[in-house]
């Protein structure tokens, strides 16, 4: 309250606000305790947003996978990246890093159908005069003139300091952002023919969206993954289909004026946080959270890709078969391979380490395995066996790992990782039955796998093991585990004991009276949390 939040780009606030809008809540701020009186609803509100986000990404990976590869990777890949804690809890909460994962996830499929859909190079074809590229043009112009609009009254009053005492006002420096996305529009309306273009121009609309969501670090780790792809490959010709001149506007325009505009009513203050702080010391010297080297992460993978997590290290053993790729799978294998490798070592190398942060490598780890699975159930697979000794052995760790150690489910998302889950009563909580109960069926399953006949029924019989624990996690151990992690309750607490005392106001005769109310008086009233007032446990 009365504080700037610098840390962070708009797009998590922007989205919070149209959902609340659209549930017709807090409005003008709310009234007092209008978040806890709505019995939840506030909260799905908020997260609403967040939960489809999650949803796009998955789609972004199955419609890829359905078109490049076969419609068992793609359902596998979709299945195994649903069900793992990692994505179905952070997908729940109001943070940044479901839609800047999604976008990512969109980034790498429109990449892949651009380059390699068997469509990629097929004129456009119209539905009753509309194409794809009028999409674009509709969601390109939401979001460019949407902000644009905004900003240019929001800055009134504001200004840009270009040259010593030589300054631009707020409202202006928005008029070369209207100049460059008319040019761009213009530029791709005569310049488009295919539908791989298209895709590239949504590339980098999902780019521009993913740095407002959580600055740079989608687009990033999307361009390195795709580099390190030509460098192993050679396969250099593709960036003839990238449109990179073009698309990069495309990302500016979409990016660039909320930054401006930042700069313009905030001033160094701003850019000394945001980049200084949160972007140049969170990656290079560290900035909250955690510290840690390349093993910090193996472990909260353990418990954040259970159990899916036991089948990855034979699905990363035999990637490197595929360095010099023949066919459209393959190369969209290698491609996931080099995301998730490089993935992994890219958040292991940033100084700060939340238990979170890793999440953006998950989906393409549980692509891989997806493979794997498809290659076992082709008869592909080598070494099935001795692979399936590897996969129960580390399933069995792990799930000890989440057994006993429970609270490592909600750590998974939350920012202190001090609270454990309580074992005193009343307040006991004790999970340990069904999480074993849970884990004893993957075990079975994957022992199972070894009797080849049966192997795609215990393939889905997992998948539904999967589901279901997902479904317990998401609306059980999370729902009782909130009031020891979550504040919500203390809220409660507050309003439920509060007492609303009235303002006494004396006046000596009619004149004071009037000079206060017909002149615009405001009474500033301050409220206090009493002292007295405790939350017990």
């Amino acid at each position: 309250q009365h504080e700037t939040f610098h840390s962070k780009p708009p797009l998590t606030f922007w989205v919070m606000g149209l959902s609340l809008k659209a549930f017709g809540m807090l409005g003008d701020g709310g009234f007092s305790g209008e978040v806890i009186a709505q019995n939840g609803w506030v909260e799905l509100a908020i997260r609403l947003p967040f939960a489809l986000f999650g949803v796009g990404g998955v789609a972004f990976l199955w419609w890829f996978l359905r078109r490049l590869v076969s419609r068992r990777v793609a359902w596998l890949a979709a299945m195994f990246t649903a069900t793992v804690p990692y994505y179905f809890f952070i997908s729940r909460q109001a943070i940044t890093d479901i839609p800047m994962c999604a976008m990512l996830m969109g980034q790498v499929a429109l990449f892949a159908m651009a380059m390699w859909g068997e469509d990629a190079e097929r004129p456009l074809r119209a539905w009753r005069g509309l194409t794809w590229f009028h999409a674009f043009l509709a969601g390109f112009g939401v979001l460019v003139l949407g902000q644009l609009v905004y900003f240019t009254f929001d800055l009134r009053g504001t200004r840009m300091a270009l040259f010593p005492k030589t300054f631009l006002s707020g409202p202006s420096t928005m008029i070369p952002f209207y100049l460059g996305a008319l040019g761009v529009a213009v530029w791709c309306w005569k310049k488009t023919r295919t539908v791989g273009q298209v895709r590239m121009y949504f590339f980098y609309l999902l780019a521009g969206v993913a740095v407002l969501a959580k600055g740079p670090v989608a687009p990033g780790l999307t361009g390195l993954a795709i580099l390190a792809y030509l460098v192993v490959t050679g396969e250099w010709r593709l960036l003839k289909k990238a449109e990179l001149v073009r698309v990069c506007l495309i990302a500016i325009a979409v990016a660039l004026p909320w930054h401006v505009a930042m700069y313009c009513k905030d001033g160094n203050p701003w850019l000394t946080e945001y980049v200084g702080v949160h972007i140049v010391n969170r990656a290079f010297t560290g900035a909250h959270g955690d510290r840690g080297t390349f093993d910090y992460f193996l472990g909260q993978l353990g418990t954040g890709m259970w159990p899916w997590i036991a089948f990855v290290p034979v699905a990363l053993a035999g990637f490197v078969r595929f360095f010099r790729p023949h066919t459209d799978a393959e190369r969209v294998r290698l491609l996931v391979a080099i995301w998730a490798v490089l993935g992994f070592f890219f958040f292991s190398a940033i100084s700060t380490k939340f238990h979170h942060y890793v999440l953006p490598a998950v989906p393409a780890l549980c692509t891989l395995v997806a493979f794997w699975w498809d290659d076992v159930l082709a008869g592909r697979a080598k070494r099935v066996g001795l692979a399936l000794v590897l996969i129960v052995g580390l399933l069995l760790v792990t799930s000890i790992d989440l057994v006993h150690a429970q609270e490592n489910l909600v750590r998974l998302f939350i920012y202190r990782y001090d609270r454990t889950i309580p074992q005193q009563a009343p307040w006991s909580l004790n999970f340990e039955g069904v999480l074993l109960g849970f884990a004893a069926l993957f075990v079975l399953g994957a022992c199972l796998l070894a009797w080849a006949r049966v192997r795609a029924y215990i393939m889905w019989g997992m998948g539904a093991v999967a589901v279901a624990f997902a479904l317990y996690a998401s609306h059980v151990i999370v729902p009782k585990a909130s009031p020891h992690f979550g504040q919500r309750q203390l809220f409660d607490l507050y309003y439920q004991n509060r007492s609303i005392h009235g303002v006494d106001l004396a006046y000596d005769g009619l004149g004071e009276l009037y000079a206060d109310f017909a002149g615009g008086q405001d009474f500033r009233v301050q409220a206090l949390i009493p002292h007295t007032l405790s939350v017990g446990a």
